[in-house]
């Protein structure tokens, strides 16, 4: 399981320590080797020469970079990820949904409408930046904005503290906590359900005898609430 770079690691916030020891996806994991009689580990994949990225397309000299590029070398056999939205409660109705968002931005800016941004070279750019459907109406408005691409999720959080009018799409439990470091957790607003829950991903090579037994687990897993529920838990545990 390759950790973010965020994992495993201290965080002092105004004299407070918080250990941040996997959560989530771990927590997953366990239920998921305990289901399937597997064994898994945890690694840093910088510590083997592999971008901390999830992936990108393929370099000019055809090697895939990131961690998918792991799976297509046979050097890993799956990933996770999560991804969603803050902005501050700005408007009567929270947004809550992309199609709240997108509704509220324009491709003009005016007093009212609202802007996005997102860190470039991350999977949420990519996400945004080559989606179809409702990524692309949003990316379209978004490319008519002073500022939609962040050097980090902390650039982007201390706009939207200054700016009501102005949202971040990034990683859920990475937006939990970097709002504990800025002291505004209790301004922000997270919509309510995270995107990608629906398809919390578990990506494999082709023709891994793997993949039939994750898809029934993962799915009754979703289907019986125990993602949504461990996500709240590990929410509580960290940010309480």
């Amino acid at each position: 399981i390759h950790k973010p770079p965020w994992n495993y690691v201290t965080y002092d916030i105004n004299g407070k320590f918080l250990e941040d020891n996997g959560g989530r996806d771990i927590t997953l994991m366990d239920v998921l080797s305990t289901q399937l009689n597997f064994k898994h580990e945890s690694v840093d994949p910088a510590k083997f020469g592999i971008r901390r990225t999830r992936g990108s397309k393929f370099d000019s000299n055809q090697s895939f970079p990131g961690i998918i590029g792991a799976l297509h070398k046979r050097h890993d056999d799956f990933h996770f990820y999560l991804v969603s939205f803050f902005s501050i409660p700005f408007y009567a109705n929270s947004l809550n949904s992309l199609e709240d968002l997108n509704n509220q931005m324009s491709f003009t800016k005016t007093e009212n409408s609202m802007s996005l941004g997102v860190v470039g070279g991350s999977s949420s750019y990519g996400i945004i930046s080559t989606g179809g459907g409702i990524y692309k109406k949003i990316w379209n408005k978004m490319q008519n904005q002073e500022l939609y691409s962040l050097d980090s999720v902390i650039q982007g959080l201390e706009k939207v503290m200054v700016d009501p009018k102005f949202a971040v799409f990034a990683g859920r439990q990475k937006l939990l906590f970097d709002t504990i470091r800025l002291g505004g957790e209790k301004v922000f607003h997270l919509n309510d359900f995270p995107f990608f829950v629906k398809y919390k991903c578990v990506a494999f090579r082709n023709g891994s005898p793997l993949q039939e037994m994750f898809n029934h687990v993962i799915l009754q897993l979703h289907a019986g609430g125990i993602i949504d529920k461990i996500t709240r838990v590990n929410m509580i545990l960290i940010y309480v």
